[in-house]
């Protein structure tokens, strides 16, 4: 996938292949620019901009990108991420027969004890929507378990998986990561990113001088001169 900002002359390319580091110098266009991405208005954002995949193809903005404008709060509970999530444990679920009978004769153990409990009321009660695994998961609140104590680069591995346990299909924007990561820690981020296969996008507003093996980095600086 391709990102093409009319303010800009180079695309940023954001694929599995290594992470995408968009470092901007200028303050206010670096501000203007995570404003634009966070927004999801693509071509009608302050910072206009599409996305393109490598067939050409033209694609709307708010499929295309997940916006992290901060690694301390991290967007557990994201749509997407919940929903790719669900389907997956919902397919290794059926996957395996036994399991799947399990659970099967599990929630018809609960409704069965629910309904001699609705006896006891005075009107006629029954369930109206069949059980389904999906919204049992999202009822329930199943998700990754977090320790608050927990150093953040354990967190971001962890944000990491999820993505990939979700099958996410869009790419995720960290902004200013590497304010919060030592060099190791990035490194160990970029490596667990590329197991993964995931396409991200780093957008800085701090220069960054060292080389690191899976990063490709943009730069433009206050004279809005851009250098790969």
């Amino acid at each position: 996938m391709n990102i093409c900002f009319s303010g800009l002359q180079l695309p940023i390319p954001v694929d599995d292949a290594a992470v995408t580091v968009l470092e901007v110098h200028n303050k206010a266009f670096f501000a203007r620019i995570c404003q634009s991405l966070a927004s999801q208005r693509g071509s009608d954002a302050i910072e206009p901009h599409t996305f393109w995949d490598e067939a050409g193809k033209e694609w709307k903005a708010s499929n295309c990108l997940l916006v992290v404008d901060t690694p301390l709060d991290l967007p557990w509970d994201d749509r997407a991420l919940a929903g790719g999530l669900a389907n997956r444990m919902a397919e290794l679920t059926h996957e395996d027969a036994d399991v799947r009978q399990g659970v099967e004769d599990a929630f018809a153990l609960l409704q069965s004890r629910l309904r001699q409990v609705a006896i006891m009321l005075d009107s006629e009660y029954a369930f109206e929507v069949d059980w389904e695994l999906k919204k049992y998961l999202r009822t329930y609140g199943f998700g990754v378990e977090l320790d608050e104590d927990e150093p953040l680069i354990d967190k971001l591995i962890k944000f990491l998986m999820l993505a990939k346990d979700a099958s996410l299909d869009k790419a995720i924007a960290f902004v200013n990561l590497k304010l919060f990561l030592t060099k190791n820690e990035l490194e160990q981020f970029y490596e667990q990113a590329f197991f993964a296969e995931l396409r991200l996008l780093l957008v800085e507003n701090v220069e960054d001088a060292i080389a690191y093996k899976r990063e490709r980095k943009l730069v433009i600086d206050q004279d809005f001169i851009e250098s790969w």
